[in-house]
């Protein structure tokens, strides 16, 4: 309908950083940091345990759950079928919400970003190359097999905030280029992208946004919906100002 219209109040516990992901005709909120969340450029105590309650949202109303995980922070979660991928750390576990299960699935085999899913497969990519070597390829985890696989070489290169989301033309990669001095001397650092498709990397034009740190495919396109923008200050001005979000078609 275009308009936007308010639930009753969800029923977890207060809390930052809260992910939710679409399940079938339902949605699944959980994870997060209880308490307030830490200041900029504050040194705070870490936390000692995580929420592990979950919120279902199912028509209007919501029930609650668990995951049965206080050790560790969720730092992804995505639905395949009526179960979620749970990633924490670099343990990957699958959660039937319906029943409050948790069960084991696989290891990551280097630290990664959020995962994505084309529904029988993962994907997976490290978020940055700044700690030098060569650049991050594309990590492929088979539901069917259990067995891990990589990708090709992408044609970004060196990269960093690096995200790969699975789309209806397949999967697609979005970073920035590392280079010596992101955002300063070497000017602003647009969000580039390359698609996954039939076997092999095509590069997609680089988008006029300078943020990106989180992309949702809305089912016609990517969209990463942050306000804001950046000019680059007195001393490396962009000349114009460039927003955070934007869109790929």
């Amino acid at each position: 309908s275009g308009g936007w219209t308010s639930l009753a109040a969800l029923p977890l516990t207060p809390r930052s950083g809260l992910r939710g992901v679409r399940v079938g005709d339902r949605a699944v909120f959980l994870g997060g940091l209880l308490g307030l969340p830490c200041p900029p450029n504050a040194s705070c105590l870490a936390p000692t345990h995580w929420p592990d309650e979950l919120a279902i949202l199912e028509g209007a109303g919501w029930r609650t759950g668990a995951t049965g995980v206080k050790e560790s922070p969720v730092s992804g979660a995505v639905a395949v079928g009526d179960r979620v991928i749970l990633t924490i750390e670099r343990q990957v576990l699958v959660l039937d919400p319906e029943n409050d299960r948790v069960a084991a699935l696989t290891t990551l085999p280097t630290e990664m970003g959020p995962l994505t899913t084309d529904g029988s497969r993962l994907f997976g990519v490290s978020g940055s190359d700044e700690g030098g070597g060569d650049p991050a390829r594309v990590q492929v985890f088979t539901l069917a097999s259990g067995a891990w696989t990589t990708l090709p070489p992408d044609p970004l290169g060196a990269s960093f905030d690096r995200l790969v989301i699975w789309t209806d033309a397949g999967l697609v990669l979005l970073a920035k280029k590392l280079v010596a001095s992101p955002g300063g001397a070497d000017g602003p650092s647009f969000v580039r992208a390359a698609l996954f498709a039939d076997g092999a990397w095509r590069r997609l034009p680089d988008l006029d946004c300078i943020g990106g740190w989180s992309w949702h495919w809305t089912g016609t396109r990517l969209v990463a919906p942050q306000l804001g923008s950046a000019d680059g200050g007195e001393i490396d001005g962009y000349g114009r100002a460039i927003p955070f979000g934007g869109w790929l078609d």
